[in-house]
């Protein structure tokens, strides 16, 4: 036959009052029935409510008959339960919420470690090319200076030619222009 927690109570107060400790072995002596385990949660509960009635809950608690404050804390804990459920809910919906968050995080930091190497290769790659243009400028650059420089001595050869040619002209009879 199961024990109920009013019977617990009445007889825990009942041994508290002839100044002894309830245990769950003088309530089940003093109900004749119950198992340990019911008894053992009845008393644990007691000592609850005690401690908590010790600390000021209100005196109409103490004052209500054992089977309405047995429904009343069922309700409470039965709310306390939901109340813990609905947390906990709350706390599975929040760490999902920062999984995800976590998730779209590291995928924008792949993505701009991503975008930064292709930077990257981008900015080598225009360095590269700019290189190869300034080493292709430099070679045009020693090319047109050799070619100037060959076309200089070349116009001073044709000057020095032409320079003779001259004297040549001069130095040459006259007869030899004049045909008779």
């Amino acid at each position: 036959m199961n024990v109920a927690y009013a019977d617990v109570e009445r007889a825990a107060i009942a041994i508290l009052k002839s100044e002894r400790r309830p245990t769950v072995e003088t309530v089940r002596a003093a109900l004749g029935r119950g198992s340990n385990h019911t008894i053992g949660e009845a008393l644990r509960r007691f000592w609850r409510d005690l401690g908590a009635r010790a600390e000021g809950d209100p005196a109409a608690l103490s004052r209500m008959p054992p089977d309405i404050a047995e429904f009343a804390d069922g309700l409470w804990q039965r709310a306390l339960k939901l109340a813990s459920e609905a947390a906990r809910n709350d706390d599975n919906a929040a760490r999902e919420r920062l999984g995800q968050v976590q998730l779209e995080n590291e995928i924008r930091k792949l993505s701009f470690e991503l975008r930064e190497k292709e930077m990257d290769t981008q900015a080598r790659e225009r360095e590269r090319a700019l290189a190869d243009s300034r080493d292709h400028l430099l070679l045009l650059s020693k090319t047109l200076a050799r070619d100037q420089a060959l076309l200089s001595v070349r116009d001073t050869r044709i000057a020095e030619l032409e320079t003779q040619v001259v004297r040549c002209r001069e130095f040459t009879p006259l007869s030899h222009h004049l045909t008779f």
